[in-house]
């Protein structure tokens, strides 16, 4: 079995609307993805798949959460 990862960091915000305390403010986390590929073959090159496009990939999926609200 093979396998490969990849990790993607992003922050975000939010607010705990109706919570008595600190958390009801406006306030942001960090978060990092990670997301890993496994298979039994390598490709004819020697690869289970290219890490451009598997970072690609993630990019696409997390890039839309970071900085948001």
């Amino acid at each position: 079995m093979y396998e490969i990862s990849v990790d993607y960091s992003f922050a975000s915000g939010h607010a705990l609307r109706g919570y008595k305390g600190k958390c009801e403010n406006v306030h942001g986390h960090n978060y990092k993805v990670r997301v890993t590929v496994a298979g039994e073959k390598l490709n004819s090159t020697g690869l289970l798949m290219d890490f451009i496009d598997l970072r690609t990939a993630v990019k696409e999926l997390a890039e839309p959460l970071d900085h948001r609200f």
